[in-house]
């Protein structure tokens, strides 16, 4: 009661064979198009374009001039011209006259709430959104 095995009844070689090339191969052309991604695209925020651990910095017009003209400009003279543009901006802010608040009997109609002026409401509401 031997079953007698043909050439019929065994597995094609193309089962063993096959997955033993295409697999290798398709891990190394997956690793090799990787590559080429990443040598085109660079790495998240450290690809050519980004700069990471850069503070914005707000500076002055002349400053910026003077950066799209291609010159060279030294971190002291930039810090020498915001602190000029931030005290000219301060004593302008000291010099603007306080507004006016109307009487009260103009506006008797509208309801106590909407008379007073509401006090700290963009930062309560930004910390109760964080919350």
């Amino acid at each position: 009661m031997a079953i007698k095995q043909t050439s019929d009844t065994y597995p094609s070689l193309a089962w063993v064979i096959v997955p033993i090339v295409l697999v290798p191969l398709g891990l190394y052309i997956r690793s090799r198009l990787a590559a080429r991604k990443l040598a085109r695209t660079g790495i998240g925020r450290g690809a050519p374009g980004f700069q990471t651990s850069v503070r914005k910095l707000a500076v002055t017009p002349e400053i910026a001039a003077r950066l799209r003209a291609g010159e060279q400009v030294s971190p002291e003279e930039i810090a020498a011209a915001t602190a000029a543009a931030g005290a000219k901006v301060t004593e302008e802010r000291r010099s603007v006259e306080p507004v006016v608040v109307a009487d009260d009997e103009e506006n008797e109609w509208l309801p106590e709430g909407i008379r007073q002026a509401k006090t700290g409401g963009t930062k309560s509401r930004k910390s109760k959104k964080r919350r």
